[in-house]
């Protein structure tokens, strides 16, 4: 079951409208080493600066609108590299993969990869939280291990800074708010704006802008 409770903060009210037919605001350029950063907001980094990662479909306007809304709202300059540069990301129509071969290809190509269970949410893993020693916001679905995500809850709540992190399990699929996301399903389009609303207040929380 969920645990998700819809969101009427003011912060949430000046989201902008979400669109499922989105023209990304941004602009490419070449960046810190990287060819190829989507940079949404300010054209110079002011007092706060957000590096987001995309999933393994790449860049697409989900994405992109997500890291425009933080942007926005957080009025920040949001990087968003390539970090397929050289390599191709995973098509979307073939996940999830339907086929014994296609699941084969699948393995492969994350195994073209340094070690992708650090790149990808639904490969939670408690250890991980026994090393963090900052503010920790973590929204999963149904398609995570809700086990780890409530030890990782509990091995936070002991430590210092606990009170400034954020939790929270929707009910929806792995994806609702980044590539996969149907924004013409009115469900998932109030899923994903709550999302970003979590993660506008969560960043003003513990960057000292709220």
């Amino acid at each position: 079951m969920s645990t998700t409770t819809h969101n009427t903060n003011k912060a949430c009210c000046t989201i902008p409208p979400v669109k499922s037919d989105y023209q990304p605001k941004g602009t490419f350029k070449s960046y810190a080493g990287f060819n190829r950063v989507y940079v949404a907001g300010p054209e110079k980094p002011g007092k706060l600066a957000l590096v987001c990662v995309f999933d393994i479909f790449g860049y697409k306007p989900q994405t992109q609108q997500g890291a425009d809304i933080l942007a926005e709202n957080l009025n920040a300059q949001v990087l968003l590299p390539d970090f397929f540069e050289g390599d191709e990301p995973w098509p979307l129509e073939k996940f999830p993969p339907t086929t014994p071969e296609d699941q084969k290809k699948l393995q492969e190509w994350f195994g073209g990869f340094a070690n992708p269970a650090n790149h990808v949410p639904n490969m939670l893993s408690a250890d991980d939280a026994a090393k963090l020693e900052i503010p920790f916001g973590c929204y999963i679905s149904n398609d995570e291990p809700v086990d780890e995500f409530d030890k990782i809850k509990e091995i936070l709540a002991k430590k210092p800074l606990a009170d400034k992190n954020d939790f929270k399990h929707f009910d929806s699929f792995h994806g609702w708010a980044a590539a996969r996301a149907n924004l013409d399903d009115p469900d998932n389009k109030a899923k994903y704006e709550e999302l970003y609303c979590d993660l506008i207040n969560f960043t003003k929380k513990n960057s000292g802008l709220a």
